[in-house]
Formats: structure tokens, C-alpha cells, sequence
């Protein structure tokens, strides 16, 4: 995964998946509780209804407390997931955009 553009408001990121590379926009990092996720938007996926793809997501620091990257993480349990989305949802709504997860 790498960071494209470091402008928040264009921010881009490249994951590896067993389908290779795919280039995310990101919509939103948030916290639920105490762990930082993150919901992406696969740019130029060719598909008409595009899927938002939610992730653990934690910031990587070096030795000097510099940033130094982020690290992203599927999340496997069902209860986590549903409550990130619903979060996210609620978060979108507010925007008064409409969303699938």
C-alpha cells in the first residue's frame, strides 16, 4: 500500500489485493472507540455502483516519532464491521451523502 498524495482532501492509496493493485480514494478515518478506521473508494474500477471498502487503520511512526506511513487491516469480525459501518453511515448521512458498504 502507498500513499499517492498527501493532501488530505485528495488523498490516494494503493492496496495490493489478490485481484493486484487497486487505487483508493479516501472518504473518511474515524474512531470507533479506542481503533482508527478507514473507508476507501477504489478509483476507476469500472464498475457503475462503486462499493466503499472499510479497514482497521493505524498510523506508523519511526524511532524519532516522525510519521512514517500507515498501515491498513481487514477487519474479520462481524459485530466490528457492522458497527464501523453503521458508524460510517451515520457519518455520511450527516453530510447528506448516501452511501453503500
Amino acid at each position: 500500500m502507498d500513499v499517492v498524495n498527501e493532501n488530505n482532501a485528495n488523498l490516494k492509496i494503493k492496496l495490493q489485493t489478490e485481484k493486484g493493485e487497486i487505487e483508493c480514494g479516501v472518504v473518511a478515518v474515524f474512531k470507533m472507540q479506542l481503533q482508527d478506521y478507514i473507508a476507501l473508494l477504489p478509483l476507476n474500477s469500472g464498475e457503475q455502483e462503486q462499493q466503499i471498502l472499510l479497514y482497521r487503520y493505524s498510523e506508523l511512526s519511526d524511532e524519532n516519532g516522525n510519521e512514517a506511513g500507515i498501515e491498513i487491516f481487514t477487519i474479520y469480525n462481524d459485530d466490528e464491521f457492522n458497527d464501523a459501518t453503521d458508524i460510517f453511515q451515520k457519518m455520511m448521512e450527516d453530510s447528506g451523502m448516501v452511501v453503500t458498504v
